[in-house]
């Protein structure tokens, strides 16, 4: 009987946990990190992060991501080879040589022609996701017009295919948008291919206050530095 009554309370306990607010985009139940950004990054358990921090390494811009009061957008592992395929399809059709090969220690000893963007994903200032309101513009470090907005989704709603809905769940994302020549009113205003259409990526997680500052996850389909290269199979 007594073995009945902790099941029951664990259940209780297990639910009422559930009803946290701050769990809403695949984020932890908690927002703080006691360690800087980067030491946070690098104790990522499934490793996502190890060689776009190598990258930051390797670039002499590892500490930017320690920024005091800085906001990271940080792009996993698989933005990172995503893009390195696309360079090499790109160059193989470059050269009309199929097999031109390009690896990421390609990436690195060409780092000069590529770091730079690397500052695209820090923006200078606090912004957690309250501080977004209906939307708002800022400067990255590089110079770049970006825009922080919130967006619903249908997932977890049971609104989207093969996704079922959650009880208790909010779904709204926080993304990330380089605008290019001016912010578009909206997503539908322009063609996908239009080279003057703004690029976003969602956050799969978001809101982790570092010692440093604040760091969003961008999605792994991200395209790194926003490129309009034709996208390469995922590996």
């Amino acid at each position: 009987m007594k073995r009945i009554l902790y099941i029951c309370i664990g259940l209780l306990l297990t639910f009422s946990s559930c009803q946290n607010d701050y769990l809403i985009d695949g984020g932890i139940s908690s927002p703080y990190a006691y360690v800087t950004t980067v030491e946070y990054l690098k104790a990522n358990p499934q490793k996502r992060f190890q060689n776009i921090l190598t990258f930051y390494e390797k670039a002499g811009m590892l500490d930017l991501l320690n920024t005091p009061g800085a906001t990271v957008f940080m792009p996993s592992d698989y933005s990172l080879n995503s893009y390195v395929l696309q360079i090499r399809e790109q160059k193989r059709e470059e050269y009309n040589d199929l097999n031109y090969a390009f690896t990421l220690d390609s990436l690195f000893v060409h780092i000069d022609e590529y770091k730079e963007n690397l500052k695209m994903y820090i923006v200078p200032e606090t912004i957690n996701r309250d501080d977004v309101g209906s939307g708002r513009e800022v400067k990255s470090l590089l110079g770049n017009d970006m825009y922080i907005y919130m967006q619903e989704s249908p997932l977890y709603t049971g609104d989207s295919d093969n996704v079922p809905a959650l009880p208790n769940s909010k779904p709204w994302f926080l993304y990330y948008r380089l605008i290019i020549n001016g912010l578009d009113p909206s997503d539908e205003e322009l063609e996908a291919n239009d080279p003057n259409k703004d690029e976003s990526s969602m956050c799969q997680t978001s809101g982790i206050i570092t010692t440093t500052g604040i760091l969003h996850a961008l999605e792994d389909y991200h395209k790194l530095f926003f490129n309009k290269m034709a996208t390469p199979p995922r590996i």
